[in-house]
């Protein structure tokens, strides 16, 4: 007992258990998620300067520009001097603190100790099952919920599928809402673009474990399609978009190895798609969602939802703006009433009411910081991307994409997301 109690107080495994808290807090609250970084942040400075006993000097390190991390730090110096040039100082300054992640974060990561494979792995391992936890309490209380409005999902089912034979049968109904969006999320009271974007990595980690044999095969395709459901009900079309990216790229490209490995990649792509199309159109929330992607000009039928002309819209402004102030950017604190004053100037009165921001990350940057916090951005993905294996590649895709259809580092959800999880895939690799 007491060599167990020493063994898990291990600087490794403490710092394995501390990532997963971290990895598994940004599902919660906000204030949740920065206790766990700050407890992460705090073993980090214990191991590398009582444990492995290393001086100041030896931060140097993360400042080499061959570091992934020096571009966090970077992005974050750019943002600190735009509150120089903006008027609004205090909202300046709680902008920026919503960015702090940028200089712990990377600091955390480069004074853990290295992590073995096998305990990386055991990281994503616990990830991916905590996906698949979490979207079956989703579905539990929907189906509860359902049944409290007085629908029945058993009747539901059976009358589709008695439909489906072509027999009568008298027409049943489910709150779709419960199954779908901010319906399926209300009660952790987290955004579904984020879920999703959280849903897409867990995936990726599902890849990484089955090329190293960390999972059974069935149990990998059972993960595969339970993922593909819980984002086809969280109905972000970007974030599904890139899933069926993710699956067909892996099975058609990667995970082939003979011919008959790709015959067999074919044949579950068109099972997978299949799939895919049939929850979509037999649910109207998800078949409108999709249809109006394909015709962004598509009357409004659900109000909880905006559509795509309107976010077109939100991009022609910002651009406008941008070009006031291309270099330097408005400044952290001023660049939201900046955008405002366009959508007045432009009778933009939808984005005025509701004060939008650009919707997309490399606008809402250049709003920012200019066309210098572009180029930290643009080298923080190129750094990723050429980083050697899969996963990286993929993960980074997914932020990529991301980036096009929100504003990420408008919310706690995003700044965090996005630099853990980078900071979580380079951590050997950028390690001192």
């Amino acid at each position: 007992m007491g060599t167990k109690l020493s063994n898990a107080f291990k600087p490794n495994n403490l710092s394995v258990l501390l990532i997963v808290m971290s990895l598994l807090g940004i599902f919660f609250k906000s204030n949740i998620s920065s206790i766990t970084l700050i407890i992460l942040f705090v073993f980090s400075q214990i191991n590398f300067f009582i444990i492995e006993n290393k001086q100041l000097k030896d931060l140097k390190g993360i400042f080499n520009f061959k570091s992934y991390y020096v571009y966090f730090i970077g992005y974050f110096v750019l943002v600190l001097l735009s509150v120089l040039y903006s008027t609004d100082t205090s909202t300046a300054l709680k902008y920026t603190i919503r960015h702090v992640a940028f200089i712990f974060l990377p600091i955390s990561f480069f004074c853990l100790p290295k992590l073995s494979l096998e305990n990386q792995l055991k990281i994503r391992k616990v990830y991916v099952y905590w996906v698949a936890i979490l979207f079956t309490f989703l579905l539990i209380n929907a189906i509860i919920n359902n049944h409290l409005k007085g629908y029945s999902l058993i009747d539901f089912f059976q009358a589709r599928l008695e439909n489906l034979f072509g027999l009568d049968h008298e027409k049943v109904f489910i709150e779709y809402w419960l199954f779908t969006y901010e319906g399926l999320t209300q009660i952790i009271d987290i955004q579904p673009i984020y879920l999703t974007l959280f849903v897409n990595v867990a995936f990726v980690f599902l890849l990484k474990l089955k090329e190293n044999n960390k999972l059974s095969n069935k149990l990998f395709w059972f993960f595969s399609f339970y993922y593909l459901l819980f984002v086809l009900l969280l109905s972000s079309r970007s974030g599904l978009g890139v899933f069926i990216l993710l699956f067909i790229g892996y099975v058609n490209f990667i995970m082939p190895k003979t011919n008959k490995d790709r015959v067999k990649g074919v044949t579950i792509t068109l099972l997978f798609l299949s799939i895919a199309l049939g929850v979509i159109f037999t649910n109207p929330i998800l078949k409108y969602r999709v249809m109006s992607v394909l015709n962004p000009s598509e009357e409004h039928k659900h109000l909880n939802f905006s559509n795509q002309s309107i976010r077109l819209i939100k991009w022609k402004n910002a651009l406008e703006e941008i070009k006031e102030a291309p270099i330097l950017g408005h400044g952290i604190g001023d660049y939201k009433n900046k955008l405002l004053q366009r959508y007045r100037i432009n009778d933009f009165k939808v984005g005025l009411k509701h004060e939008y921001n650009a919707h997309n990350q490399y606008l809402d940057t250049m709003l920012q910081v200019g066309v210098l916090g572009l180029l930290v951005l643009v080298l923080l993905f190129f750094y990723g991307l050429n980083s050697p294996g899969f996963e990286i590649k993929f993960i980074f895709g997914i932020f990529l994409i991301s980036f096009i259809t929100e504003s990420m580092f408008g919310r706690h959800w995003g700044v965090v997301s996005f630099t853990l999880f980078s900071c979580f895939l380079r951590q050997n690799n950028d390690r001192a």
